[in-house]
């Protein structure tokens, strides 16, 4: 069984989508985020948010590492496949011994500059390659 945890927002996207045969071994799972002001419920994704609610949206999810905690403990998966906008999220899934690997659909251009921005904060990003 798959168990395909997110937003309301997002599961009912995904749902109108599942066909019968996929609803079978696809179990859709609501991760409950608190609505905080100026942040509805269906802002409660990275999908056309307006940038400045970021920040409450990252805020909203942090909150929501409890309701995280008390369902990974119930469903007890095998292995867990995140995104980066949860950091917490593989260290919860390591308390309960679960197994969990990142999910980054970015370019790996993107990915080694956000990742060099964290380690290396205010110097420049060069690209250093070889020609072979």
């Amino acid at each position: 069984m798959v168990y395909l945890c997110s937003t309301v927002v997002n599961l009912s996207c995904i749902k109108r989508r599942l066909t019968e045969k996929d609803a079978n071994s696809i179990q859709l799972v609501e991760l409950h985020v608190p609505t905080l002001p100026g942040l509805p419920p269906n802002c409660h994704t990275t999908k056309n948010l307006p940038p400045h609610l970021m920040p409450t949206l990252k805020k909203a999810f942090d909150w929501s590492s409890h309701n995280f905690s008390k369902m990974l403990k119930t469903l007890k998966p095998d292995l867990f496949i995140y995104d980066t906008i949860q950091p917490w999220a593989p260290i919860i899934a390591s308390k309960h011994d679960i197994l969990a690997v990142v999910f980054i659909s970015a370019s790996a251009t993107m990915t080694s500059y956000m990742f060099d921005r964290y380690d290396n904060p205010g110097t420049d990003f060069v690209i250093r390659y070889k020609h072979v």
